[in-house]
């Protein structure tokens, strides 16, 4: 089976350099190679471990030490590029580095005294040393945990911009996230289901978790070479704050229900005037139609900023800005279901001439808004009318 860690390190080599000769090369396809990397080291040093190289080398151990550690923090950081307006490193992430320079210091003991034997056999009862030992163990894992709360947390923010999740790479996000999950899973927990069960240990069920990670690989080399960040489309002119700064503001502002807004500066008379065109637009040019309306393209249909746009939708309709471009579509469709000639035409061909790209994400919102599924409002309406 030392086949298998050499396979998964040689295709994790390739995919790295496919997606780094990717003609318009972005930071977070920087991170993404490097988190490809580490797992592909994560295949070798397995492979030296079978073939006896690490028995004469401990040494090497420094590389499981440094994969096992960054793991965790490089899924972080591309998920926070990939989701960020301005994509790029701070000095504040740095901090990320401190579990790598924190274990490394709490195992110093071992590199001065235990290198003549394998760092699995060796034993201290340091508290800085079991301290380490319990970063460099569960470090990984707090990260997915942390993860999973700042996915669902840029869900709601994703509301805030799109009139629909299609397209944005949040699904591609979470099976990255999740897949990981999978193989930290059984790489922590397969010894002790087996010993709890009872059951036989074998030459597969031992490689099985490094299979998981050799078909992981190539899953996130394959899809990652082709996602785009969630926000490109975004533009920031040099004297304006991030959008989503400015969405923060709003909702600070809303909550001190000040007249004047005191960092937006939108007042109230600029508020109605924006209120008024957009109700006249919306009626009038139906840019809702367009499945990939955005935040910034409706409000440059508005002439005014984003920021604005989206204080005036949160106050004067109180939601944000996916369930408000989704009511005027909602509304259109009612209408198409009430028609007795569009009873033969299937549901989805409708929504979509209303602007709807995302069959999930249609089925949920109608749900949720008239507490019946399409089916069942259609054959309501239809049976009204036939009576």
């Amino acid at each position: 089976m030392n086949a298998l860690y050499l396979i998964g390190f040689v295709q994790s080599i390739f995919f790295i350099v496919l997606i780094l000769t990717k003609r318009k090369k972005q930071l977070k396809d920087y991170l993404l190679s490097g988190y490809i990397l580490i797992l592909g080291l994560n295949l070798i040093f397995m492979y030296w471990m079978e073939t006896g190289f690490h028995d004469t080398n401990p040494l090497v151990i420094i590389l499981d030490f440094a994969y096992w550690v960054l793991l965790g923090p490089l899924l972080f950081l591309y998920i926070e590029i990939t989701t960020a307006k301005k994509p790029k490193l701070k000095w504040i992430h740095l901090i990320h580095l401190f579990p790598l320079v924190f274990i490394l210091i709490a195992f110093s003991d071992y590199f001065r005294t235990g290198l003549n034997s394998s760092f699995f056999n060796y034993r201290s009862n340091s508290p800085l040393f079991i301290a380490g030992y319990l970063v460099w163990m569960y470090n990984s894992p707090i990260y997915y945990i942390i993860l999973i709360f700042k996915l669902r947390k840029h869900r709601r923010n994703i509301k805030t911009y799109f009139s629909t999740p299609k397209n944005v790479d949040l699904k591609w996000l979470n099976y990255l996230l999740h897949g990981f999950a999978v193989f930290l899973f059984f790489l922590l927990f397969s010894g002790l289901i087996i010993r709890l069960l009872k059951l036989e240990v074998t030459l597969n069920s031992y490689h099985f978790t490094w299979l998981i990670m050799v078909i992981y690989i190539f899953g996130i080399g394959f899809y990652g070479y082709k996602q785009k960040g969630i926000f490109s489309e975004f533009e920031i002119k040099n004297n304006e704050e991030p959008i989503d700064e400015k969405i923060k503001e709003t909702e600070q502002n809303l909550r001190s229900n000040n007249r004047q807004y005191l960092k937006t500066g939108l007042h109230d008379e600029e508020a109605l005037i924006i209120q008024k065109q957009l109700e006249l637009i919306m009626k009038r040019d139906k840019p809702y139609l367009d499945y990939e309306i955005t935040l910034p393209k409706l409000a440059n249909l508005l002439n005014t900023s984003s920021h604005k746009l989206s204080q005036v939708i949160n106050e004067k309709y109180n939601t944000n800005f996916f369930e408000f471009v989704n009511c005027f579509r909602l509304n259109d469709l009612k209408i198409l279901l009430t028609k007795t000639e569009n009873a033969e035409i299937k549901i989805m061909a409708l929504a979509y001439d209303c602007g709807f790209n995302s069959k999930s994400a249609f089925y949920t919102f109608f749900k949720k808004e008239t507490s019946l599924t399409p089916t069942e409002y259609r054959n309501k309406q239809l049976a009204t009318v036939e009576v």
